[in-house]
């Protein structure tokens, strides 16, 4: 397995070990990706934290022609905290966003387009005035 480089938003995580999680990322040029990480429930992991809500690059190993691989290294680059002025309304719209990719998304399709549109979404939804959230999220499900 080579290692592979990119940049992604987690769309989902489910815990699969003690210490260990499952990782759905969206990505710009895999699609939806599944990536196991194995220690990161540990105080003391050393491969990073993902963080959700958050542009990403990290390290993944993946064997071509399998549906996952496991996660290297994370390093995020953008944070979306949405501390404004109706935080909740902020991450209900957010994780909205980013439950409805899951379900609709299929895997290693690469979406370029709709990762930068959604990358857009999150920095407006981080940004706008919070009575402006709601045509907000209907424009990009729209």
């Amino acid at each position: 397995m080579a290692i592979h480089k990119s940049e992604g938003i987690i769309l989902a995580t489910a815990d699969w070990s003690e210490s260990s999680q499952t990782i759905t990322l969206f990505t710009p040029d895999r699609g939806k990706l599944v990536l196991n990480v194995r220690g990161v429930r540990n105080l003391t992991g050393r491969r990073g934290r993902p963080l959700k809500f958050a542009r990403l690059e990290f390290g993944y190993y993946f064997k071509e022609g399998g549906e996952s691989g496991y996660l290297s290294d994370v390093e995020p680059v953008e944070v979306f905290l949405f501390e404004k002025d109706g935080q909740l309304g902020r991450l209900t719209f957010a994780s909205a966003s980013l439950e409805l990719l899951n379900n609709l998304l299929t895997v290693s399709d690469p979406q370029p387009a709709c990762y930068q549109i959604t990358l857009s979404f999150l920095r407006m939804t981080d940004a706008v005035d919070k009575n402006r959230l709601p045509g907000l999220f209907a424009g990009y499900i729209f």
